[in-house]
């Protein structure tokens, strides 16, 4: 019987274990047990305790040896060191758990090591993996093949240096001058991408259970085949091709290793088989391929392609639902085709039915594989799409495919392509960018991460804590005289459940943190393409914004996709976008994981705001057939579009003067006669962009501008697609509205300006200008204090230079000329003064009567201005009326056509539901029936099994029962057969007794040969009942 002496729990399973002298502090005839695990490495004592041990994290341990070294002395006695072989291709030497040497293996994972002596050269190393692939290599250099010469004893040629330091010069040259030699060979690797699924045509190797997108039961699955082609004049190994696709998508096979590739043979196909994952949105369509190989100048070459997938693996279109919790409107310079035609490779699947690509004429709704729905809605008079969805990522997939198939459409080679005087197809995006939802997600990725970290510091706790109560029970076992426990037990076994609560809840919050991920990086997508649409980047500045702004969200314990995209925005505002040079110049702060996203989203609308501004991150950036980007056109000293429309009403009104007029005249014809932003110039000029600022400030402006394009501008938003006599019509109108409002746009200036830039700059204004007005008054006041001052100084003066000559007055009668010469002078500045004072004041008095003038023209001007508006009101809301009763007209009539198009499309669809129905229902009861066949024959096999079993034990009881009765009569017959025996050897012995020898001699005989007949009869009748016993 054999017994455990000594157990050690090392925590991972033992790949081997060797009883060696590992440790150089053991003595000459101890030994220790080396035990090597997974990924650790064990020395344990002979009482099985652990000496030493030694965890290699990032390398999973295949295969070991621990091989004998020389000794240092002939009477020391021989250690070993440990050479392991890793999953990750490296062979590694330990001497006493010290690292002594790494090297990487060339393509292979040993799975057995020896050391032995090959070829006469000790210490060789012999690996071999587990497809049997046998290496032998060495520990070191290789040697010098030359042997060294005392060049101390040999007299140098310099001449032979010189030539061959010009030889060498001239190959530098030659090769500098050249370039880059091309490479021999070119490997070229081509996908064939098929447009229709591959529904039931290969064996579905799926469980029931398995989280992939099914249809009708059928899993949706696409088969890619990858076609490695070769040109030059030799052939190609080990070449690896590795495939990178979205987290939606499961791959057959993400890497592949082709051993040989030949030129001038048929391409080496290699099928890939893609299917969706249920439970993740899909956030793109394309999928990278890059291959790898080493030239025949042993030089790694590299070639990287990629493709797209059909929308129709992530996607099928389903009746039409009316779910608008997100959307977005993109706006066509030309008419778009049907979504029919759009989308026909969507509608040409083998699982869609007819009934939903007939019913669907301008509007298209399909269900993602993960569940989400999205909508896509075409206007035909205006040429706008408007898409929509419940989750703000399940728009980018669909919006991404409408642009393409847009561009395709109308590009170069497609239905719709543009002659060459043609303007080139564009799309724009007019609303404002969805930066809330956006930024929501960003909230959601963040909130993840922190509460990911929040457990993993938990569950390190945790498994600290427990390790710790481990060994405090571990020591309380070992001692003599064990303490009590004191709960411990208790302790370690919560402690324990507690961990396996933190790994399922990391499982969960991991599980969750990719699906947000996935939104995130859709969301991401979107955003950059509104935001190339709305401010008419080109590629170059929108592949450089994309790089910063990155969509490709990886996030690791160390860094997060904020950090480095909130990093690059910074790096970017103070390069691209600086606005000046002292940005440029403060140094970058280190990247470590943020409190709160607040920075984030402050780079983030700081670049758009920049960009909308007008700045770029290339100085070449031309739009390149995006559209017309929009430029703000500022008013009359910066004011806000309200503030102009009611100085033009002002002016109209005649409440302005005449220069002001003709000066802002000029100013208008000067701006319009020139293109806004530099353009080829557009049909609306200056008084487009005043619309674009009036929508961009005001909502109720916009509204009532979109509700004056659907009456009367045929549905066209863009206001470069109109006339400027059509927008002109709408200013004045405007302008009309404005003058009724007496004002009140000054008072509503805050409520209708959409921005808040826009409204902090209008109160500045405001200030500014009462500011102003405050100085102007005080400088007023000021004035006409001086004036009275003077006034009174010049009367005072005039009082007493009249009481000095009243006083003079007896005297004058003399007729001395001379006493009156001295006052001559004064009687002229007197006169003077009144003269100037007469002349202030009538000027005063001219300035009051042009004053209350003025205030009369200015009273008169608004009632006129009030009769004209209340006469235009009037007017208007008769038109008003007029207009509202033909459109309602046209709205009966035009629903009326839609209800009778609606049952038409309800009939057909009932009939094609019906149809369907009578088919599911053939099929349900074909398969019932085969059913119910099947159920009926194994019933009728088990009653045919029962029955013969009934049988088999009626005719085993019936075999014993004849067994029993023969054998009863076999021992009756035997007895009988005795009986007749005795009476025979009776009858014997009183024959004995007669006198005739003769006589007694042949009765004997004869009674003899009768017994024996006897005999002979009974055994024939035994053997014939044995027989027929054994047939039957």
């Amino acid at each position: 019987m054999v017994l455990v002496d000594w157990s050690t729990n090392i925590g991972e399973h033992a790949r081997s274990i060797e009883v060696v002298r590992f440790s150089r502090s053991l003595s000459a005839n101890q030994q220790e047990i080396l035990v090597v695990g997974e990924q650790t490495v064990y020395t344990l004592k002979d009482s099985g305790g652990i000496r030493l041990q030694k965890r290699l994290a990032e390398y999973g341990i295949t295969a070991s040896l621990a091989y004998k070294m020389p000794p240092e002395s002939p009477d020391a006695s021989a250690n070993h060191n440990l050479i392991l072989g890793t999953s990750t291709g490296h062979c590694l030497v330990l001497k006493e758990m010290q690292l002594v040497w790494c090297a990487r293996l060339q393509g292979m994972v040993p799975a057995q090591i020896c050391v032995d002596t090959v070829g006469g050269v000790r210490g060789m190393v012999v690996l071999m993996d587990g497809k049997g692939k046998l290496q032998i290599c060495y520990l070191g250099t290789d040697p010098p093949t030359a042997s060294l010469v005392n060049t101390e004893m040999k007299e140098l040629n310099y001449d032979e240096m010189e030539e061959e330091h010009q030889e060498l010069l001239r190959v530098i040259r030659q090769t500098h001058g050249d370039g880059a030699t091309e490479p021999e060979e070119s490997l070229v690797v081509d996908s064939q991408v098929p447009q229709v699924l591959d529904l039931g045509m290969n064996e579905d190797d799926c469980d029931a259970d398995d989280p992939v997108g099914r249809s009708d039961g059928m899993v949706m699955q696409l088969t890619v085949n990858l076609c490695v082609t070769l040109g030059g004049g030799k052939a190609v190994e080990n070449v690896s091709i590795t495939l990178k696709a979205p987290q939606c998508f499961a791959l057959s096979q993400t890497s592949i290793f082709i051993d040989k590739v030949e030129p001038g043979r048929p391409p080496v196909i290699i099928p890939v088989v893609f299917r969706v994952w249920n439970k993740i949105l899909c956030s793109n369509l394309e999928v990278a391929v890059c291959a790898s190989y080493y030239s025949l100048n042993n030089e790694p070459r590299t070639v990287a392609s990629s493709f797209w997938l059909p929308f129709a693996l992530v996607a099928k279109p389903i009746p039409p639902v009316k779910n608008a919790k997100h959307k977005i409107q993109l706006d066509c310079n030309k008419q778009p085709p049907q979504l029919q035609v759009l989308f026909a490779g969507l509608l040409n699947q083998p699982h869609v039915s007819a009934a939903v690509s007939q019913g669907m004429s301008n509007l298209l709704s399909i269900q993602y594989v993960s569940g989400t729905e999205a909508t896509v809605l075409m206007l035909k008079s205006s040429g706008r799409f408007c898409v929509q969805a419940a989750e703000f990522a399940a728009l980018w997939v669909l919006t991404q495919e409408l642009c393409n198939r847009l561009y395709e459409y109308f590009g170069p080679g497609g239905e719709g392509a543009a002659a060459d005087d043609e303007e080139p197809f564009f799309i724009t995006f007019q609303d404002s960018l969805p930066l809330h939802d956006y930024f929501a997600l960003i909230d959601d990725h963040f909130d993840l991460r922190r509460h990911l970290d929040e457990l993993r510091k938990d569950l390190a706790d945790r498994t600290q804590q427990y390790r710790v109560i481990q060994k405090r029970l571990l020591v309380r076992f070992k001692d003599r005289n064990p303490s009590p426990l004191n709960h411990l037990d208790t302790l370690l076994n919560l402690t324990f459940e507690q961990t396996l609560l933190l790994t399922d809840a990391i499982d969960d919050v991991e599980q969750a943190l990719r699906t947000v991920s996935c939104h995130l990086s859709a969301a991401t997508e979107l955003v950059l393409l509104l935001v190339k649409f709305r401010f008419g980047m080109d590629e170059e500045n929108f592949i450089a914004l994309r790089r910063h702004l990155t969509p490709e969200v990886c996030d690791t314990t160390e860094q997060g996709w904020e950090e480095k995209v909130d990093t690059s925005l910074l790096h970017l505002l103070r390069t691209a976008l600086a606005r000046s040079v002292k940005e440029g110049n403060s140094l970058p702060p280190p990247m470590k994981v943020p409190q709160d996203t607040l920075k984030l989203r402050k780079r983030i609308t700081t670049v758009v705001d920049r960009l909308a501004t007008g700045a770029r991150m290339t100085d070449d950036a031309v739009a390149g057939g995006i559209g017309p980007p929009e430029e703000e056109v500022p008013g009359e000293d910066g004011e806000c579009f309200q503030v102009v429309q009611y100085r033009e009403a002002l002016r109209q009104s005649g409440m302005l003067g005449l220069r002001c007029e003709v000066q802002q005249q000029k100013k208008q014809a000067g701006s319009a006669a020139k293109p806004v932003d530099g353009s080829k110039g557009s049909k609306g000029g200056v008084l487009a962009d005043q619309v674009k600022r009036g929508q961009r400030e005001s909502k109720r402006f916009k509204e009532r501008w979109w509700d004056y394009c659907d009456k009367y501008g045929k549905g066209f938003y863009d206001p470069h697609r109109h006339e400027q006599r059509f927008l002109q019509e709408f200013l004045d109108l405007e302008k009309k509205r404005t003058d009724a409002g007496k004002g009140d746009s000054y008072s509503s200036r805050s409520q209708s300006c959409a921005s808040r830039s826009g409204s902090c700059r209008s109160r500045t204004r405001r200030r500014g200008r009462s500011r102003r007005r405050r100085h102007r008054r005080r400088h007023r006041d000021r004035r006409r204090r001086h004036r009275r001052r003077r006034r009174g100084k010049k009367r005072r003066r005039s009082r007493s230079r009249s009481r000095k000559r009243r006083k003079a007055k007896p005297d004058s009668n003399s007729g001395d000329a001379s006493t009156y010469s001295p006052s001559q002078p004064e009687d002229k500045d007197s006169e003077s003064d009144e003269e100037s004072e007469r002349s202030e004041d009538k000027q005063q008095a001219a300035k009051e009567a042009a004053a209350k003038a003025t205030e009369k023209a200015l009273t008169q001007a608004r009632k006129a201005v009030q009769d004209a508006i209340k006469e235009e009101e009037a007017r208007q809301r008769v038109q008003v009326e007029e207009d509202v009763l033909a459109v309602q007209a046209e709205v009966e009539q035009e629903i009326a056509a839609r209800l009778s198009d609606a049952k038409e499309k309800l009939m057909a669809e009932k009939a094609s539901r019906l149809q369907e129905a009578e088919e599911r229902l053939d099929q349900v009861f074909a398969c019932r029936l085969q059913d119910a066949t099947a159920n009926i024959r194994k019933a009728i096999q088990a009653n045919v099994e029962e029955g013969r079993k009934e049988l088999e034990a009626k005719a085993q009881k019936a075999l014993q029962d004849a067994r029993a009765k023969q054998l009863h009569g076999r021992a009756e017959k035997l007895q009988e057969a005795e009986k007749r025996l005795k009476d025979a050897k009776a009858r014997l012995s009183n024959l004995k007794g007669d006198t005739s020898k003769g006589n007694d001699d042949e009765s004997e005989e004869a009674s003899a040969n009768e017994e024996d007949d006897e005999e002979e009869e009974e055994e024939e009748e035994i053997g014939s009942d044995e027989s027929g016993s054994d047939s039957g």
